[in-house]
């Protein structure tokens, strides 16, 4: 008995301690965070304004390792766009995040509310360009009000949002840097240069389809079609984001009876998996050797290319394998493509 007098009034001193300490504690946390990244403002400042874009990166909305899924708002970026976020294993683990103004390149005010709080976060950022390849940028975050035995929340909210701002920035590094690595390859194309090159085993998953000949832009059309039901598939059946969402391959076979082509339309993947639909399938580009060029224009424009590479394999006394045209920028109706055009070479 005398123990357990003891430890109460141990625990009653210590509960009074930690609430006479709060007395010191404010209820909001009110910092700031600088950053600099290696990519121009003009990069940059739409992942922050484009809630789309920056829900792809972004740590601190992303709530750690929790499996999300989101809802957009129109206008979908600057000033009025919203979007909403829930945990898909705790519908609890929610968020709405606002953007309420924005100078374009300049700044932006957001507000974040998580979990069904009715106060927000009130997050500013600011942007200042350093150089043609380097911008700053600086987060002012106001956290809400805490209630008074909760307070010591605030002790931490510091520390976790900059750690999380460190690995969104890590993130944002990976996106930009496709983004421009991808840019800075299609503007170093040399156009209709056949070259030689060793080819990487690849995996895709795609669709396997069939259509005429390339009369009328049927072919391209049915291209298209295909693409965007792949693209859909990766992207809500598989979760997949943009930017993990690679070049279209698209492998052609021989013209087949009543002259039509068969033709197996698909992006690169790590491994094989479970595939719930019959109309997706895994094909494999076999490593080996082929003679390659870029073509730009309309699509119906490359048959003339596809005959140079083959003229070109036969003065080299080769013999050709599969053809796989690469889609530098996805497919699109009424729109020039740019190509890199494969031929196996043997």
């Amino acid at each position: 008995m005398k123990w357990i007098k003891l430890i109460i009034t141990f625990l009653i001193i210590i509960f009074g301690i930690y609430a006479i300490s709060m007395l010191f504690v404010e209820k909001t946390k009110s910092f700031s965070v600088k950053k600099e990244v290696h990519y121009p403002l003009e990069k940059v400042f739409p992942q922050f304004n484009n809630l789309c874009n920056l829900s792809r990166w972004n740590k601190f909305v992303q709530d750690g390792e929790s499996e999300l899924s989101f809802s957009f708002y129109e206008p979908y970026e600057g000033t009025g766009s919203s979007m909403r976020f829930v945990n898909k294993r705790d519908s609890a683990q929610r968020g709405d995040l606002f953007i309420r103004y924005m100078m374009p390149g300049s700044g932006i005010k957001y507000q974040l509310f998580r979990n069904g709080d009715s106060h927000p976060y009130y997050i500013d950022v600011k942007f200042e360009k350093l150089g043609e390849d380097k911008t700053e940028i600086t987060w002012f975050v106001k956290t809400p009000p805490t209630p008074y035995l909760k307070r010591s929340l605030n002790l931490l909210y510091e520390e976790d949002f900059i750690s999380a701002i460190d690995k969104s920035i890590l993130s944002l590094d990976h996106v930009l840097g496709s983004k421009v690595d991808k840019e800075k390859r299609i503007n170093s194309i040399q156009y209709n240069k056949i070259f030689v090159e060793d080819n990487q085993e690849k995996l895709l998953i795609g669709i396997s389809a069939s259509t005429p000949t390339r009369k009328n832009g049927d072919f391209y059309n049915s291209v298209v079609m295909n693409y965007n039901q792949l693209h859909t598939f990766m992207i809500k059946d598989l979760e997949k984001k943009d930017d993990e969402f690679g070049d279209l391959h698209l492998m052609l076979n021989s013209e087949g009876p009543n002259n039509k082509i068969s033709y197996f339309c698909g992006v690169e993947v790590s491994k094989t998996f479970d595939i719930n639909d019959n109309n997706f399938s895994f094909r494999t580009i076999k490593r080996g050797k082929s003679i390659s060029t870029y073509y730009k224009g309309d699509y119906e424009g490359i048959k003339k290319t596809i005959t140079n590479l083959k003229e070109e394999a036969k003065k080299m006394e080769m013999s050709t394998g599969e053809l796989v045209e690469i889609f530098m920028e996805p497919p699109a109706e009424n729109k020039e493509v740019i190509l890199k055009i494969t031929l196996q070479i043997y």
